[in-house]
């Protein structure tokens, strides 16, 4: 198995980021504060049971957008919940040990060699009483 795509909404400096991976070697360059060592960091977060998210983990506009919410007067009818998403685009063949995701593969067409994993860490509104 490979992974072959990542991509993350509203965690860092990545407010909607999408990376191919390629087959042998993939480098991730760039200047400082660009998002580099965020790409690690959420998926060390999402998949290590020891790491917490905290609010600097928010990305900026998101942040703001949350202010803007708790700050205003009117109250939404609805409220989708938000928050952090990983999506792991994943790849794998007839010699991988699929035992690890079977619990996730919905799709028994044996052309199918595709898993989507997604995981959300997300803010949902309430009334206190």
């Amino acid at each position: 198995m490979k992974i072959i795509k990542i991509e993350v909404e509203n965690f860092r400096l990545l407010k909607k980021f999408s990376m191919d991976l390629e087959e042998d070697l993939s480098l991730v360059i760039g200047k400082n504060n660009t998002g580099k060592t965020s790409i690690l960091s959420i998926l060390d977060k999402f998949l290590n049971e020891k790491s917490k998210f905290s609010y600097d983990d928010f990305n900026i506009d998101f942040k703001n957008e949350l202010e803007a919410l708790i700050k205003s007067v009117d109250i939404p009818e609805e409220f989708t919940p938000k928050g952090i998403k990983l999506k792991l685009f994943i790849e794998y063949n007839e010699k991988d040990d699929l035992s690890n995701v079977s619990r996730v593969l919905m799709d028994l067409d044996p052309n199918n060699n595709k898993i989507v994993l997604g995981f959300e860490y997300t803010i949902t509104y309430g009334f206190v009483a």
